[in-house]
């Protein structure tokens, strides 16, 4: 079984092949979490009631916190969305770009189940795999790629970029993706 090394030695690697923009690895202790988040999404969130990814679905902040809190370390990352967006609705081109970031996402989460660890990921936006969400109707129809939304975690992106010397905002007008892979190194998997 690999050890913390060998893990980020394989996603740095990974990271060589895939048009990731900056990324670093982080303790789920150093992450802070801030309840008002849940404020944004319920008063100015689109997304707010609209889809598995987002609040309300989401567990309580306090519980998603808990729940990172139970990783041992995440890799933490950014893919450039290349062109803004001059009005609130996505262009074609724009959610093209953000299931680019996703499949990203999903690559280097397929690196940490190559190694067998066990691993939770949130992203920065809703979930886009369905053109149309069947929330609150049905359950999920993808629960095992379907990544929750960092921020209706509670998970402050600005702080977590700050702390890794990584970009939060570009001035050219482009916008940034963020995920955030949360593991059990093996000698976590162990002592639990």
């Amino acid at each position: 079984m690999p050890d913390k090394k060998q893990i980020r030695q394989a996603l740095i690697e990974k990271s060589r092949t895939i048009p990731i923009y900056q990324f670093g690895f982080i303790q789920p202790n150093d992450i802070f979490f801030d309840d008002s988040l849940r404020d944004h999404c319920r008063y100015r969130c689109e997304h707010f009631k609209t889809c598995w990814s987002c609040p309300p679905a989401i567990d309580s902040i306090s519980n998603c916190k808990e729940r990172c809190l139970s990783y041992s370390e995440g890799l933490f990352f950014s893919t450039i969305l290349e062109k803004q967006p001059s009005r609130r609705l996505l262009w074609k081109d724009d959610l093209k770009n953000i299931n680019s970031h996703e499949k990203i996402t999903l690559d280097l989460e397929n690196v940490l189940a190559e190694l067998g660890l066990q691993t939770y990921i949130v992203s920065s936006d809703k979930c886009y795999i369905c053109n149309k969400c069947n929330y609150p109707k049905e359950p999920c129809r993808y629960p095992e790629i379907m990544h929750p939304c960092l921020e209706s975690h509670g998970i402050m992106l600005s702080s977590i970029a700050n702390s890794l010397g990584m970009d939060y905002y570009l001035e050219n007008g482009s916008r940034l993706m963020f995920s955030l892979l949360l593991y059990k190194t093996n000698e976590d998997m162990i002592e639990n």
